[in-house]
């Protein structure tokens, strides 16, 4: 990460003319959880977290190129697992007429879920933030997209696979088995510099919006091992990431204060191939609160390495000027197993913010993944401020 760091900066000043515009953005904040949930070996847990985000954008050239970067840090001194630092976006952009090439570090959005991001493949996930919506890591990229009247078609090369990010030992989240990512066995290796590939089409056809995708590179889901390390007497889980193929299709349709949205895809890894789903309805009551319905299915059903194989999701969001309420469920059809949060924010003026939220986890079984969460719940404050 350092180097490529390095070569975007070096980049960016052969090919570029005094900077004509330049912005500076950013937040910052402390986040305290409890954690009413016992650990095996007595006690409580909680957690004092400091984050910060700045982001600065460059142009120059008529508006044609930029310069964006957005470093962010995490520190936690109660677990230095989860303590980071890491760049959600380091990217040098380029547009001229209906054509754009970016190279660097970016994290992408496909999905148009609320519940399961399900074609979002290109950037790994940061599984020392909150679950089951974990932050992204920012990807190596060299993504170029060319533009016509309501669609695009886009190519990205993707090198220097990253592995996912796990909270160490002592984290909120744990599971009976240590996840030992120092262990993690790596892909197959591939004969090429560029090991992953994406491409993407996109078309808007009057209210509906249709996303074709492929993929063919490092699955971003490990699967997990279980080993006893040489000199130690209990086993961790050790992740490991296979070769995969997938092709993948999204729609949404808007219909006044309706909208339908519908995710799919079919992954072939080396040792299985399978289809998954995510289909649901938004209904937005005037312009403030928008509620949601959706349903995920995973044909593995119980072997899934996801918790969302047979799903329903239900939520809402309200907005206001001052306030922000929103509310997700995810109830097991199958079990009845329920996964709940809820996050009230209140903004303190234009510059700063004030957060409370909470999670709880009940009824899974020892055979879902869900069930090393089971301790997971918890409630949190957290103060923002905004520059």
């Amino acid at each position: 990460m350092k180097e490529a760091v390095a070569w975007l900066l070096a980049i960016s000043f052969l090919v570029t003319p005094p900077v004509v515009h330049a912005q500076w953005t950013g937040n910052s904040s402390v986040i305290g959880r409890a954690y009413p949930g016992k650990l095996p070996a007595g006690g409580e847990r909680r957690e004092l977290t400091f984050e910060a985000t700045v982001r600065r954008v460059w142009s120059w050239g008529d508006g044609g190129r930029f310069l964006t970067i957005s470093p962010r840090i995490r520190l936690d001194p109660g677990n230095h697992g989860r303590s980071q630092l890491d760049g959600s976006d380091l990217l040098l952009e380029l547009i001229w007429a209906n054509t754009e090439l970016a190279v660097g570090v970016a994290t992408l959005n496909w999905s148009l879920a609320e519940s399961v991001p399900l074609v979002d493949v290109v950037n790994q996930q940061d599984f020392g933030e909150d679950r089951p919506s974990p932050e992204r890591l920012g990807q190596p990229m060299i993504h170029t997209r060319r533009f016509w009247t309501g669609g695009a078609v886009e190519l990205l090369l993707l090198p220097l696979f990253r592995k996912r990010q796990f909270e160490g030992r002592g984290g909120a989240l744990w599971s009976l088995m240590r996840v030992e990512k120092e262990f993690t066995r790596p892909a197959e290796p591939r004969s090429t510099l560029i090991d992953d590939w994406a491409l993407r089409l996109t078309q808007t056809v009057g209210t509906i919006d249709l996303g074709l995708a492929y993929l063919d590179g490092t699955n971003r889901q490990p699967t997990y091992s279980h080993e006893v390390p040489v000199g130690q007497t209990s086993g961790v889980l050790v992740p490991m990431y296979n070769q995969m193929r997938q092709a993948s299709v999204d729609a949404q349709w808007t219909l006044d204060a309706w909208i339908i949205k519908v995710e799919g895809l079919r992954r072939v890894t080396d040792s299985e191939t399978f289809h998954a789903l995510v289909a649901g309805v938004e209904y937005a009551f005037a312009n403030y609160l928008s509620v949601f319905f959706e349903y995920a299915y995973d044909e593995r059903g119980a072997q899934a390495t996801t918790s969302f194989e047979n799903d329903a999701f239900v939520g809402a969001r309200l907005l206001t000027q001052e306030w922000t309420v929103t509310g997700r469920t995810f109830i097991d059809t199958r079990s009845a197993n329920v996964i709940a949060s809820a996050t009230v924010s209140r903004r303190l003026g234009s510059f700063a913010a004030i957060d409370f939220k909470g999670r709880v986890f009940s009824g899974h079984a020892e055979d879902e993944p869900g069930f090393a969460n089971r301790r997971d719940g918890y409630g949190a404050l957290q103060l923002r401020y905004f520059f």
